[in-house]
Parts: structure tokens; C-alpha cells; sequence
């Protein structure tokens, strides 16, 4: 069963559980999963997100906000966001510029001190930041706009180009205002972050007093789950894993149950089907829920 790029993006929106007002954001109705490469030594999901357009930076960073969190007990995860007609705004330069400056991995304290003074502004379709004086320009180009390119690019701001100029009356002016929102947009953040850590440790605390769902053989260590979009044919025994978003119990004449399920790893989908054996299976099955992530283990 193949679900298209966006049926799997409503998917992960899904198992993101967005607050209602960020899921009816009109700009998330074009997204896409357009790829999830799965590193199974490392246990890392690396998504990638297209949109039509740059999103809204609070959506935005709701979905990057929750994502580690949800995938948490399953694996580390990285976001990047392409983007097929990226208008590029001062409104949307200042909106993500303090996301851009801490996830670019500057190094050094100079470069982030002058980013976190001020924002960049659109002039002749580049991004400046404005510098005291000749020396600090040199610095940042050799030391952070690189960075500062990449990390926008990540985020749907293709073809964006940086530059540093020499100004120091505009930078003086612009220090205060910048401070002033970044306080506000601080503030904002901690408090989102916070409400889905509390969110996230609910969700948690009652996983763990439910037990794990488990049925048939108990599977190894050894046992590391297929990348769904891999498998092209029929298999005696394979192992994937996935996050389920539809299930069914289907109650048979001869009094046995029939658990379908359908699982997604973002690069794929399957159907998964098994008979109850006993009260016990059948008291398993009323705990597999839409919304779980599960291991599953079989033929093909």
C-alpha cells in the first residue's frame, strides 16, 4: 500500500499532535515528506519537508520543536525544509534569524555576539548584516556567513546569499529594537517548549504504566528493522517499524479476532494482519492504538 509524499506528511502531523491552531496553518496543506533517509547504526531519521512556500516561522518551529521529542524512544531526527517558490521578506529574515544563529554552529564568541545584536536586512535580493568596522566585516565572512547561508537554506530559504558592509549608525539603531523582540520571541519559546516537554512527559509516564505491546515470538536485539521503500518483493521473514496511523479488529464467525493495522516509516507503508490466539492476544489487540510506534515482524 503506497501513500503519496503528502498523505505521508499528514501522517507525521499526525504523530506530531500539533496544537489545532498550528495544524490549521493554510501553509502546511502543500506539504510533503519528499524524503527520510534512515541511518540504522546510528539511529538518526533525517526528514526532508517541501513546501510552496517559506512557512510561518511559529509553525515552522512547532514542527521542529516536537519532532525530537516525539521520536525521542525511537531515534535522533534532523529537519530540513525545501521549498519550491521561496519569497524571501525582511519579516521572514527576522522571524528566523535567532533559530538561524543558534543552530549554525558558530564558534566563535565575536560572530555570534554581532548576530545577536542585530538582524539582517534585504538589500539588492542579499541578506546584510551591518559591522563597526572593516576588521569585524573580514572576521564574520571568514568565520560565519557560510554558516548563516546553510542553516537559512535548511530552513527553505534557497538561494539565499549573505553579506557583511560596514555601517555603524544603522547597527547602533538597530541593537535596541532587535533586543527588545528578541526578549519577546525568548519568552514565547520557552514557554511553547515547555507546555510540549509537560505534554511529552504525560504521553510518557503513561506508556510506561501500561507496559510495552507485545505478541508472538519475542524478537532480537539483532533484529534491526528494513527501510520500508526497500522491500520489492516477497520475504520469508523481514522486520520494519513504524509509526500506525489506521487500526481494525475484526470479529471472525469462529469467534477469533483479526488485528489490521497499517504502519508507516515515512518512506513507505504496510499492511500488517494477525489472528488472535487467546483471550490474551485479543487483550493486546484492544491496546494497539492509532498514533503508537510499533516493531512488527513477519512475512511479506
Amino acid at each position: 500500500m503506497a501513500l503519496s509524499q503528502h498523505e505521508m506528511f499528514e501522517k507525521l502531523l499526525d504523530q506530531l499532535d500539533l496544537a489545532a491552531d498550528v495544524r490549521q496553518d493554510p501553509s502546511l496543506t502543500s506539504g510533503t515528506v519528499q524524503n527520510v533517509t534512515i541511518h540504522e547504526q546510528s539511529r538518526r531519521y533525517d526528514f526532508t519537508l517541501g513546501f510552496d512556500a517559506i512557512l510561518p516561522f511559529q509553525t515552522f518551529n512547532a514542527i521542529a520543536t516536537k519532532l525530537p521529542l516525539v521520536f525521542q524512544q525511537i531515534a535522533a531526527t534532523d529537519l530540513s525544509v525545501v521549498v519550491t517558490q521561496p519569497t524571501i521578506t525582511d519579516e521572514l529574515l527576522a522571524q528566523y534569524w535567532q533559530y538561524v544563529v543558534t543552530h549554525a554552529e558558530i564558534g566563535t564568541g565575536i560572530v555570534r555576539e554581532l548576530c545577536e545584536k542585530q538582524v539582517p536586512t534585504l538589500e539588492n535580493d542579499r541578506a546584510v548584516i551591518k559591522t563597526e568596522n572593516e576588521q569585524i566585516r573580514q572576521y564574520l565572512i571568514q568565520q560565519g556567513l557560510g554558516k548563516l547561508e546553510e542553516t537559512y537554506r535548511q530552513v527553505g530559504f534557497s538561494g539565499l546569499r549573505m553579506q557583511a558592509e560596514v555601517d555603524e549608525e544603522q547597527a547602533a539603531q538597530s541593537m535596541a529594537a532587535f533586543q527588545a523582540q528578541r526578549a519577546e520571541e525568548t519568552a514565547k519559546m520557552a514557554k511553547a517548549a515547555a507546555e510540549v516537554v509537560k505534554q511529552q512527559a504525560a504521553k510518557q509516564k503513561q506508556v510506561q504504566t501500561d507496559g510495552p505491546v507485545q505478541m508472538g515470538r519475542q524478537m532480537k536485539m539483532t533484529d534491526a528493522p528494513q527501510q520500508m521503500v526497500t522491500i520489492t518483493q516477497e520475504e520469508r521473514s523481514v522486520t520494519v517499524e513504524g509509526y500506525v496511523f489506521d487500526v481494525e479488529v475484526r470479529e471472525l464467525r469462529s469467534k477469533r479476532q483479526l488485528l489490521i493495522f497499517k504502519v508507516t516509516d515515512y518512506s513507505s507503508s504496510f499492511i500488517a494482519k494477525k489472528f488472535s490466539n487467546g483471550p490474551e492476544d485479543e487483550a493486546m489487540f484492544a491496546r494497539i492504538q492509532k498514533g503508537q510506534w510499533l516493531r512488527v515482524r513477519g512475512s511479506v
